[in-house]
């Protein structure tokens, strides 16, 4: 074998060795106690080799990641954006490590709102590089518009064997939100929603006493669902509604409305009882809101303001919380919506368009219904058209309860002449039509010629 000498600059280290059949000589180094870089020298004959070796103190054998806050909230809400997220590299004996290494942090989980990390010269990405310092590296979370948790990793990029440790951050939803026109109060964009239990978007007035499900949804600006235990505040222009409640972690409160007195009018002689036409807008420095109110009956029945544009007997529900708006600044955020507390019958109209009918014709029937208020009457009634002869196109002319919505005023419906002149006669059809309703039972007939 070949004989190979060796030197080096720090610590000490067998002076020759002899190559083994293969071309490979071993020797021993042993460090000195100075960290550092150590200069290695190998000679074969004439020619010099040099190779470096770096000396470290304390290899790092574990990551500690800790975060400066262990919540903040999506961007641009005026609260805390961001975190500090610091990795200790330790040693074998718990100390933090002195000598520089290279730690990678990246985001591992999400929810996908633009989070980011940042490094201290500002770089921003979903993984940094950055060098430790005295055993420490630090980078930075910044929130995106999205809530949720993110975890983040460290990596020692020189040893990456080393298992890292995973932190985790909630990001947490902005406060209610909604836009506001800077000339208008009345005129904004909505990030809440008022939802009515199914089946109860219209109920006869006190018969019986109801307990009416009110649903309220709110959202932060990046439509984030707020914070779970967001207080709404609930009023009402009829009956009673629960005052108050919390948002559960969907963004959603619940209360109860009973359609009892005060019953729901335009204008009131009281001048306690809240009504459309006096509510305040909570942003407009006492300014009456603009409300709109339906007008079912197509404006035949006067209301209490002494106009026939808009119906009593509606009750408003609104919902109010704390909140932002466009421009961050604290405002109340509201939603609203309406239940129809219908009353006794007012108008029960049927009417045809043809009297006598040729084989094949039909005539159109028509037939107004609306309560003293001009309202339609209450979820869960029955229209019902029938005839003892020819054929009614449509004969069951209300939905059911979960599909009537607020109701309708107006309905039609034909009678088609369905005589075979080679087998009848000419006759006359009696149409029936007869409701069945929690604000009263109506009953209607008239006479259609069949002829041949």
């Amino acid at each position: 074998g070949y004989n190979v000498q060796f030197g080096v600059s720090e610590g000490t280290i067998e002076q020759s060795g002899k190559t083994n059949e293969e071309g490979v000589v071993e020797i021993t180094y042993t460090s000195g106690n100075i960290p550092g870089d150590v200069d290695l020298f190998i000679y074969i004959g004439s020619m010099m080799f040099e190779q470096t070796l770096s000396l470290f103190q304390y290899y790092p054998s574990n990551i500690v990641l800790s975060t400066e806050n262990s919540f903040i909230w999506v961007k641009e809400t005026g609260q805390i954006e961001q975190t500090d997220v610091t990795a200790q590299l330790l040693g074998a004996t718990g100390d933090l490590v002195s000598d520089p290494y290279t730690v990678t942090f990246t985001i591992i989980q999400g929810p996908n709102g633009g989070e980011v990390l940042e490094t201290p010269s500002g770089h921003k990405g979903q993984s940094v590089t950055i060098g430790s310092g005295n055993g420490i590296a630090a980078t930075r979370l910044l929130s995106g518009t999205r809530a949720g948790a993110v975890l983040v990793r460290a990596d020692i990029t020189d040893f990456p064997q080393i298992g890292a440790q995973s932190s985790r951050v909630v990001i947490r939803s902005g406060p209610p939100y909604m836009w506001v026109s800077p000339t208008d109060p009345d005129s904004v964009i909505q990030h809440g929603t008022i939802v009515v239990e199914p089946g109860k978007l219209n109920v006869a007035f006190g018969n019986p006493t109801q307990e009416i499900g009110v649903t309220a949804y709110f959202g932060d600006k990046y439509n984030n669902p707020v914070e779970t235990g967001t207080v709404a505040y609930f009023t009402t222009t009829g009956g009673f509604v629960s005052t108050d409640a919390a948002t559960c972690e969907l963004g959603r409160t619940n209360v109860v409305l009973q359609n009892v007195n005060p019953f729901p009018v335009l204008h009131s002689n009281d001048p306690n009882q809240i009504t459309v036409s006096s509510f305040p807008n909570p942003n407009g420095h006492g300014e009456v809101m603009d409300i709109w109110i339906p007008d079912f009956e197509g404006g035949l029945i006067p209301n209490t303001l002494g106009t026939t544009q808009e119906n009593d007997g509606i009750a408003t529900v609104i919902v109010t919380t704390n909140g932002q708006n466009q421009f961050g600044e604290d405002i109340k955020v509201w939603t609203m919506g309406h239940v129809v507390f219908s009353v006794g019958i007012h108008t029960f109209n049927v009417w045809t368009d043809r009297t006598v009918l040729a084989p094949g014709q039909a005539a159109n029937i028509y037939i107004e219904i609306w309560d003293m208020n001009g309202n339609p009457v209450a979820a869960g009634s029955q229209l019902m058209v029938s005839s003892d002869e020819g054929k009614i196109t449509f004969s069951d002319l209300m939905p059911t309860a979960e599909s009537y919505g607020w109701g309708s005023t107006f309905f039609t419906t034909q009678l088609v002449n369905t005589l075979d002149p080679a087998e009848d006669e000419p006759t006359t059809a009696t149409v029936e039509i007869e409701l069945k309703s929690p604000n009263g039972d109506r009953f209607r007939s008239f006479g259609i010629n069949l002829t041949l």
